[in-house]
């Protein structure tokens, strides 16, 4: 099945891989995470990783018609400091994941 998946202390605990689907994971300090996905639509469904955050989203957003595609739209908004007006702007339907790093939240 596709999606989102992801937990704390797994211990070198291994997602299972399914044929069908493509696969991305990582880890960062006890945090694993990662999708399962059809492999199309590159630019709409990803992860995205910098010293700040971790985002994973799966799904569609309406009304992004000044970005190439929801990467850019995500990647140009998501701050901590504006967080509950970045989720306002969220419209579509979609599974989103989002860590901060630095508050560990």
């Amino acid at each position: 099945m596709a999606g989102i998946f992801g937990g704390v202390n797994l211990n070198n605990f291994q997602f299972k891989k399914e044929n069908n689907l493509a696969y991305q994971s990582s880890t960062c300090d006890d945090i694993t995470y990662g999708r399962k996905y059809i492999d199309k639509f590159d630019g709409e469904r990803f992860i995205l990783e910098t010293k700040e955050y971790i985002c994973i989203f799966e799904g569609f957003l309406f009304d992004i018609e000044a970005f190439d595609n929801q990467k850019e739209f995500i990647e140009s908004r998501l701050e901590y400091k504006s967080f509950k007006a970045f989720l306002k702007e969220l419209d579509g339907m979609f599974s989103i994941f989002i860590y901060f790093k630095r508050e560990e939240k």
